[in-house]
């Protein structure tokens, strides 16, 4: 699957995303933001209210619970997609890892989604990076496109905003009150849930 948005296309900038990943996981927590803004990556100071978003799924939708990335694959199944941002515009950016998988049940998959964050109308995207856990929160960081941990995927595509009662309705679904999406997620939870196959995204 070819994509030119894919970072294997320019060394250089797969160089600088391994040290970006080596100097975020290297070190004390407390002073992640310091390491990365030695290397042009600012925290995103204007956007306090987000730290308290379990994940960058959460953080992208606009809600709390860290059940929410069960079902999320499903909600960016149900929106149309594309390759290239619309200049000026921002929307979401879904990052992806491509990989090849079968699930318990033998479907085949060539997605894994692994990252996401808003893209302002300057290109710039804000981004949570890792999960809130043990008392501990995670940081946005406002970047360029391909400045993330190596763990963000290889891949993206570019969607609009979802409406909020779009959300609303996967939210609902993703904590349990639907039983389809519950079935699936159990049976899917021994692969992992967040394998996709790239033939149900809606690629404008």
């Amino acid at each position: 699957m070819d994509n030119t948005q894919s970072f294997f296309k320019n060394l250089d900038q797969y160089i600088r995303r391994l040290q970006i990943t080596l100097g975020y996981n290297r070190g004390e927590r407390s002073t992640v933001e310091e390491r990365m803004a030695k290397m042009g990556i600012e925290p995103a100071a204007d956007h306090p209210e987000a730290l308290r978003y379990h994940n960058c799924f959460n953080h992208v939708l606009g809600k709390e619970g860290p059940d929410l990335i069960k079902g999320v694959d499903a909600l960016v199944e149900s929106l149309t997609v594309s390759e290239d941002v619309k200049p000026g515009k921002g929307g979401v950016v879904w990052y992806f890892i491509q990989v090849k998988h079968y699930d318990s049940e033998q479907h085949y998959h060539d997605l894994l989604l692994s990252h996401a964050g808003y893209v302002q109308e300057d290109g710039l995207v804000i981004s949570k990076w890792g999960e809130n856990r043990d008392g501990l929160t995670t940081p946005i960081f406002r970047h360029r496109l391909w400045d993330v941990p190596l763990g963000a995927g290889n891949l993206v595509y570019f969607s609009e905003i979802p409406p909020k009662e779009h959300i609303d309705q996967f939210v609902e679904k993703a904590m349990g009150r639907d039983t389809s999406l519950k079935e699936m997620t159990k049976k899917e939870r021994a692969s992992h849930r967040l394998y996709m196959n790239s033939a149900n995204l809606h690629i404008s």
